[in-house]
């Protein structure tokens, strides 16, 4: 008659290592877990910031000029810094906008939008409210049109093309 001795068996070897590596690796997720910094949601003030940047990186009209003053970075650096109030966020935007050295990327607050709006009768800034950008022909392709504005009302829409007449 054979006997087996199951302390010696290969089974029970294989099925000892499976459960030393298996509470192993539960150990290790463990302390990995416990380690990990707790992620936030984005304050709204954040999300402002980071809702400009997007806009700003979808629609520039020079997206080389984002690689010569590390535009990602910027947005990095820039959500990293404490932005508790609107003001803050505005402030914020407005540092964030300034190494593209453009004029005409800038942020409205919402009082000189209105402002903007209800009288740009004289003032330096006059437009059709069309935000452009170029297709991949590099023609001139409407991107978006500002509500209320006389691009929206003359029927202007997002993809148009801005051809010489």
């Amino acid at each position: 008659m054979l006997t087996l001795n199951p302390m010696n068996s290969s089974f029970n070897k294989l099925l000892t290592f499976k459960t030393l590596i298996t509470a192993s690796m539960i150990i290790v997720f463990s302390i990995n877990l416990l380690l990990i910094e707790r992620v936030d949601a984005l304050s709204d003030t954040k999300q402002l910031v980071l809702d400009a940047w997007t806009l700003v990186n979808e629609g520039f009209y020079d997206p080389e000029k984002f690689e010569e003053i590390q535009w990602k970075r910027i947005r990095q650096k820039t959500l990293q810094k404490q932005i508790e109030t609107t003001e803050e966020a505005y402030s914020a935007i407005e540092d964030m906008l300034r190494p593209l050295e453009d004029p005409y990327t800038r942020i409205l607050r919402p009082k000189d939008y209105e402002l903007l709006k209800s009288s740009n009768f004289g003032s330096e800034i006059n437009g059709v409210g069309l935000q452009l950008g170029e297709d991949d022909d590099k023609e001139v392709k409407v991107i978006s049109t500002l509500g209320g504005s006389p691009a929206e009302e003359a029927g202007i829409v997002s993809g148009d093309l801005i051809q010489k007449s």
